[in-house]
């Protein structure tokens, strides 16, 4: 008789055992979480696949896509967490009882992409509107609805058959239109992937198209057939049209000059003759043409006439213009103005002045009728005198609409316009200069003009431009020649040819303290001065001798020039050009001196920041005082602002001289160099603390002159320097440091530091065997440390999650800017457990049967049997178990009994095997059992029996005497004691 085990065991395998090797439906082993999984192309995807213990469990495995994850016979369940970016990717668990049984459960895998959704918009025939919505790398297109919405409601929508697995791009098409009384209406689609709560739960969407009503063009006011305007007026022809699309405009006339404008308004500048204009206004959906007759007379109309105001309608609306004023040259030395007046509605209330100097000289008005904000001109040709030096023009645009209309008028900017004239040189020049061989010297040729003169130095022979500055500067001049000089502006030219004459001649200061030889007059005077030379400073008194040897002299006297040494009344430093000097330009410095005398012993230093950079002498055989200049040419960069020029003038007047040299020396003259910003020290990246930084405490040092603005910038868009920074204000900002010479731009990455904060759930559910992970992500910066506490304990947590682990925790986040602590309440959930493992009952015919079963889990369980139904079966509760009770049992009631319990964390099964056994079986079964028992009592009654056979008296022989000792009855009680001891 096989034992009851094996018999249990053969049953399971006759089940398992099927050609396909897949579970049956009554022995469902494998529990999935899912038997679909549904995931995103390349997200990290996690599937687990557990079994109910079994003794005879070899191994588990698992496999889905590429990856397969293998368990050993001791466990239970085995599961993968990979990124699946295989779409045709597919997944099976199974199963190995035994070398000889296994079984398996595939697994259904759809890879998603969410789709990116663009929505088109096409003008069509009849007014209508075609709308596509492309949607693009959408997987699967089977699970894949585009839907269509006008002002939020759902009007079409349409699927797709297709059973391709990899991304597609997919369109639908709808044609709509926009009634005029609608106005307008907004459009959009949206695509939806319908996967269930694993799929993506929101539509992507398109942007959304407001489409106005479609229409032909359509004039939007009367306009007269026929106007007559003075010869030599400007005038402005109106056609503006509504439509939509907007429409496009021609404008033409009559006498075949072609196509005019392509606007809706048509400005004829002095019109001189009489002429029919027309004007086509088109769109996709038609044109229509307006004809206007301008018929020009002699008359003319005073401005004053039409400048009269003109009062709104009741159903007007005044639309608040904008104003600009630009400035041109033009010839004959006059300006042309032009006063461009935008958006200014209503036109023919609008006025436009012009100022020169806050008085009123011009005023223009308008005569169309147009309502809707239009753009318009005024243009003036103005001169200045030169008597008048400048003069300040703007222009006003003001509506003439009464109190209830705008008071003020917009302004424009004033332009300040000096006079012109052509260039005229500032002084006069010299046509022929010698100089010794060697020296340098310096052309000037500054002229006078407006606009200023640009200036242009040659030389006759034919080395082309020299120089493009007022002054040149030649060094160690060594030929002759002549150096020609043109000064040009808008107005005019004019020339200056200077003869530069090159000697071989040398003066040296030697030479002039040799002792000069007496006159051919004092040679026959026989005159003698006493002294015979004499340094006086310019005004003091001096005493001079003149006595002769001779005695026929009638007349002794003197004759003199005004002479003697005088230092300067005054000596300055300045720039020759008033415009700015800026970094790397070539600029003049000029040290005037004025009243001094001598000239030939005068010697000019130069210093910057006290040390010498120019020593020049100034000769001249002239002895009366004069005004002189020395200029220094030099080349500036950034690092020469600020730094403090002079000069010093000083009277070299020779042994004879005083004692200590006469000299004059000039206030320091500032030097002011603009040069374009430069950045001196700015971080890369910079840290900082939520609510406690603005982007103004950030140390970024430039430098520039004019000192530079500014400006800094988030994401392209300007930021507040003052307002205080929060965590998501982090990012990369540009600063942008502008002065007149240029700007440049640096970048710091400001990171925002901030404490942690949690943003929770209350309630957390986990379950059992799986790895711990942050269940509540803090947030802070720099990353905040986490501390778990369960129970008011801190406390780690395990590798896997147990039963034992639910309860009250709470985390807490600290970094350095602070801290946050979180409560709530973490349940482990885990899969059902029997306390009894698979059984076998038998059952005898007509007899009685009960069976039970119940499970342990988190949440609880639901229990359910499942078993083949009869009549003489009944199933009841009793609080949490499931019992089955059989009355009367026949051989249909056999079977295998299942019972499944299930909660959201998995099923786990039992089976309870039920075999018949028949009355004759159990007879037979209790006459061995009886045969037994009485073979038992038999050989308990035989052994009993032996032993009372040898009861009784003995005779007893002795070793040593061979001789018998009888053995007799023992007839009287104690005899056979005292007999044997006897004996003995």
């Amino acid at each position: 008789m096989l034992p009851l085990r094996l018999l249990s065991l053969l049953l399971l395998s006759s089940s398992l055992c099927d050609a396909g090797g897949t579970c049956p439906p009554t022995l469902n082993l494998l529990i999935l979480d899912s038997p679909v999984v549904i995931t995103e192309y390349g997200k990290n995807t996690l599937v687990n696949c557990t079994m109910e213990e079994e003794e005879d469990l070899k191994e588990m495995t698992l496999v889905l896509g590429n990856d397969t994850a293998e368990s050993s016979g001791y466990e239970s369940f085995v599961f993968i967490n990979t990124k699946l970016t295989d779409w045709n990717a597919k997944g099976e668990c199974k199963i190995k009882l035994n070398e000889s049984v296994e079984c398996s459960q595939e697994i259904e895998v759809i890879v998603y992409k969410t789709p990116e959704v663009f929505l088109s918009v096409n003008l069509k025939e009849k007014a209508n509107y075609k709308l596509q919505c492309d949607v693009f790398n959408a997987a699967p297109v089977q699970n894949l609805t585009i839907k269509w919405y006008k002002n939020d409601e759902q009007i079409h929508a349409k699927s797709f058959s297709e059973t391709i697995r990899t991304p597609v791009n997919e369109s639908s098409m709808l044609e709509v239109s926009v009634s005029r009384e609608a106005n307008d209406a907004q459009f959009r689609c949206e695509a939806q992937l319908e996967l269930g709560p694993s799929g993506p739960l929101l539509p992507v969407v398109s942007q959304t198209h407001t489409l106005s009503a479609l229409y032909p063009p359509e004039f939007m006011s009367n306009h007269s057939g026929s106007i007559t305007v003075p010869k030599g007026d400007n005038i402005s022809l109106s056609c503006e049209a509504d439509g939509i699309p907007s429409p496009e405009y021609q404008w033409t006339v009559d006498d075949g000059q072609g196509i005019l404008d392509n606007s809706s308004k048509l400005s004829i500048i002095k019109v001189n003759r009489s002429a029919t204009y027309n004007c086509t206004a088109t769109n996709e959906l038609g044109s229509i043409t307006l004809s206007v007759n301008v018929h020009v007379s002699e008359v003319t109309t005073t401005a004053a006439a039409a400048a009269t105001p003109r009062p709104l309608t009741p159903v007007q609306q005044a639309e608040t213009p904008k104003v600009f004023l630009s400035v041109n040259l033009k010839e004959k030395a006059n300006y042309k103005l032009q006063c461009d007046v935008f958006n200014a509605a209503p036109v023919q209330n609008l006025t436009i002045k012009w100022y020169k100097n806050d008085e009123q000289i011009h005023a223009k008005s308008f005569s169309e009728t147009i309502r809707t904000p239009v753009n318009e001109s005024s243009m003036l040709e103005v001169s200045v005198s030169r008597e008048a030096n400048d003069a300040q023009f703007r222009c006003e645009a003001q509506l003439e609409l009464g109190p209830s209309g705008p008071l003020l008028p917009v302004v424009s900017q004033t332009h300040t316009l000096s006079a012109l004239y052509p260039p005229e040189f500032m002084s006069n020049h010299s046509g022929s200069i010698t100089v010794p061989k060697g020296d340098n010297i310096s052309l000037s040729c500054e002229a006078d003009g407006i606009p200023s003169p640009e200036y242009q130095w040659t030389v006759d022979d034919g080395q082309g431009i020299l120089d493009n500055s007022s002054k040149l500067s030649i060094i160690k001049v060594n030929r002759s020649a002549t150096y020609n000089c043109t000064a040009t502006n808008e107005l005019g030219s004019i020339t200056l040819s200077v003869n530069v004459h090159v000697s071989e001649v040398t003066t040296t200061a030697a030479a002039a303290a040799t002792p000069r030889p007496l006159t051919p007059v004092q040679q026959v005077c026989d005159l003698t001065t006493t002294p015979p030379e004499v340094v006086v400073k310019f005004g003091d008194p001096v005493q001079i001798n003149c006595s002769t040897s001779r005695a026929d002299v009638d007349v002794l006297g003197w004759e003199s020039s005004v002479g003697g040494n005088k230092t300067p009344d005054f000596v300055s430093v300045s720039a020759e050009s008033h415009r700015p000097i800026t970094d790397g330009s070539k600029c003049e410095l000029r040290c005037d001196i004025y009243n001094v005398a001598p000239v030939h012993g005068l010697t000019v230093k130069w210093y910057k920041d006290n040390k010498t950079v120019f020593t020049g002498n100034l000769s001249s055989s002239d002895v009366t005082p004069h005004n002189l200049s020395s200029s220094l040419f030099a080349t500036f960069d950034k690092s020469d602002n600020g730094s403090l020029f002079r000069c010093e003038v000083e009277l070299q007047l020779g042994s004879k001289g005083p004692e200590f040299v006469p000299s004059a020396v000039s206030e320091p003259y500032t030097a002011v160099v603009h040069y374009r910003p430069f950045i001196k020290d700015c971080p890369r990246n910079f840290t900082a603390e939520e609510n406690k930084f603005s982007v103004n405490d950030l140390s970024c040092t430039t430098d520039g002159n004019p000192p530079p603005d500014v400006k800094w910038y988030l994401n392209g868009e300007q930021v507040n320097t003052n307002k205080t920074l929060s965590w998501t204000d982090s990012g990369v900002y540009t600063a942008k440091f502008t002065n007149s010479e240029g700007n440049i731009s640096t970048s710091v990455f400001i990171t925002v530091e901030y404490s942690p904060s949690l943003t929770c759930e209350m309630h957390y559910e986990v379950k059992v065997n799986e790895k711990p992970k942050t269940l509540c992500e803090p947030k802070g910066l720099p990353t905040p440390n986490i501390v778990w506490f369960k129970n008011g304990k801190e406390t780690i947590l395990p590798e896997r999650w147990s039963k034992n682990n639910s309860g009250n925790y709470s985390l807490k986040a600290q970094n350095k800017h602070g801290g946050a602590e979180h409560k709530f309440y973490l349940d482990v959930l885990y899969a059902p457990e029997f306390k009894e493992k698979n059984t076998s009952k038998y059952l005898i015919p007509g007899g009685n049967v009960t069976f039970g079963c119940r499970a342990e889990g988190n949440p609880s369980p639901e229990i359910k049997w499942s078993f083949r139904r009869a009549d003489n079966l009944k199933e009841t509760t009793e609080g949490r178990q499931k019992i089955i009770t059989i009355t009367g049992a026949t051989s249909t009631n056999a079977g295998f009994y299942i019972c499944a319990a299930t909660n959201k964390v998995g099923t786990v099964t039992r089976t309870v095997t039920l075999a018949e056994r028949d009355k004759t079986s159990g007879s037979f079964i209790w006459l061995v059992i009886l045969l037994v028992i009485l073979i038992v009592l038999g050989l308990l009654f035989l052994f009993f029996c032996y032993r009372k056979k040898k009861c009784g008296q003995y005779t007893f022989v002795s070793s040593t005497d061979r001789s018998s000792i009888p053995m007799t009855a023992n007839s009287a009680a104690g005899k056979t004691s005292a007999d044997i001891n006897n004996s003995l």
